[in-house]
């Protein structure tokens, strides 16, 4: 524990910022019709470049831009306990740490997953993805399948 108010109080300027902007997520996600909530989290694609070959790729981030990437991932594990709302918390994390980035210049993209318990219950799950970089707060998203990959295994079959 006092290790975290430590990490907490050495960057306080940016956990406030990132808390603030979870309480936006969390009101935006509780008091918006489902229509507004689902064009803001499918928002725009990331920004793709040409490659020589004439195929698109994302941008891979740079070392700095990871380093960032994964102290706010940080510090958002540290203060999702004090949200306005428990449900979903996968979701609203990564939706902060998107909306962070974008503010930043940085340009990962929403990645939604879905898997199938053993009880047969539905779970799902939501994490960022830049080129490469894979960025999951709760390190989950390595038990879902992706529903970009889900559509790819059906136009194959």
């Amino acid at each position: 524990m006092r290790r975290n108010r430590h990490f907490l109080r050495t960057y306080w300027v940016e956990a406030l910022r990132l808390w603030l902007l979870l309480l936006w997520v969390d009101l935006r996600l509780w008091g918006q019709s489902w229509s507004r909530q689902r064009a803001w989290i499918l928002e725009e694609k990331p920004v793709l470049s040409e490659t020589e070959h004439g195929e698109s790729s994302a941008r891979e981030p740079s070392a700095r831009e990871v380093q960032k990437l994964t102290l706010w991932s940080h510090l958002l594990l540290h203060l999702r306990f004090w949200r306005v709302r428990q449900k979903i918390p996968c979701l609203a994390l990564a939706l902060v740490l998107r909306d962070r980035a974008k503010s930043s210049g940085m340009n990962p993209h929403l990645v939604l997953g879905a898997r199938r318990e053993s009880t047969g219950q539905f779970a799902a799950h939501a994490w960022l993805v830049w080129g490469s970089f894979r960025l999951d707060p709760l390190a989950t998203s390595s038990l879902f399948t992706a529903f970009q990959e889900i559509e790819l295994s059906r136009d194959r079959s």
